[in-house]
């Protein structure tokens, strides 16, 4: 026969993770808005910077054809 003891222990151990299931309650959801993004001011927007004199139309095509090369090294 088993001592008490450890019979009453083996019944006793789980009784703090019942109590605690028992009262716990479903969380309640909350509506969560999504994150607001500022609107760049307007010396940041591309359309209102003018190009500056030193860039030639053959530089930024010859930088848009490496971009372009480059994203596709990385696709492949």
């Amino acid at each position: 026969m088993p001592k008490p003891k450890k019979t009453l222990w083996r019944l006793i151990w789980p009784l703090p993770a019942l109590l605690l299931t028992a009262c716990a309650q479903p969380l309640p959801v909350l509506p969560v808005e999504p994150a607001r993004v500022p609107p760049l001011p307007a010396q940041a927007r591309v359309s209102l910077v003018p190009t500056p004199s030193i860039c030639w139309l053959t530089c930024s095509a010859g930088l848009t054809r490496e971009r372009e090369n480059w994203r596709n090294t990385l696709t492949d």
